[in-house]
């Protein structure tokens, strides 16, 4: 019995020591942590943003342009605003998809989702080739929380594999166990 106890007393500092504690109150980095660029610049939490998956898996090419999707969390009780952004290896960043107005709002302690059906980034005229899994620069203009430069990944191409042969029933499974 004290063994045991002592086994989960000392997971439970492992697991402590190492940063899986539960996310506190208010802190929004442990609920929401997850692919694609995670950061932040102010006020504002920066999660899941990744430049679109090229075409057919082929690699994004000179002249294209690609859409920017994510999610931009504000901690603030004051809104924000997405005010534009920039990229060296794009002729120019757009906002589309807004209605009227400069930027995108950041409600206050609430969220902006960039999305494919939703208002996004999209760096237009890339100058070079971009592959999925490539890191490429961007910068992000925020109207309270300034700017943020960071790295941002293309979404690596998904693929289905393809199908295998059916699983055996679990009457077919239970009947080969049994003998």
């Amino acid at each position: 019995m004290r063994t045991a106890a002592a086994l989960a007393a000392g997971l439970l500092a492992a697991l402590l020591a190492a940063g899986c504690a539960p996310p506190q109150e208010g802190n929004l980095v442990g609920r929401f942590d997850s692919p694609g660029t995670n950061t932040e610049v102010g006020s504002v939490e920066v999660r899941q943003v990744r430049l679109a998956e090229p075409p057919d898996g082929r690699a994004w090419s000179r002249g294209d342009d690609i859409p920017l999707y994510g999610r931009f969390y504000n901690e603030s009780g004051a809104p924000d605003r997405l005010v534009g952004a920039e990229s060296p290896v794009a002729g120019s960043v757009e906002i589309v998809g807004r209605e009227g107005g400069t930027g995108l709002e950041v409600p206050p302690e609430g969220v902006l989702v960039l999305g494919r059906d939703r208002p996004h980034l999209v760096l237009r005229g890339v100058e070079e080739p971009v592959r999925g899994g490539d890191f490429v620069p961007v910068t992000l203009r925020f109207e309270r929380s300034g700017v943020l430069e960071t790295r941002i990944e293309t979404q690596p191409p998904t693929h289905d594999d393809p199908p295998g042969p059916p699983l055996p029933s679990p009457e077919a499974t239970r009947a080969s166990w049994e003998g």
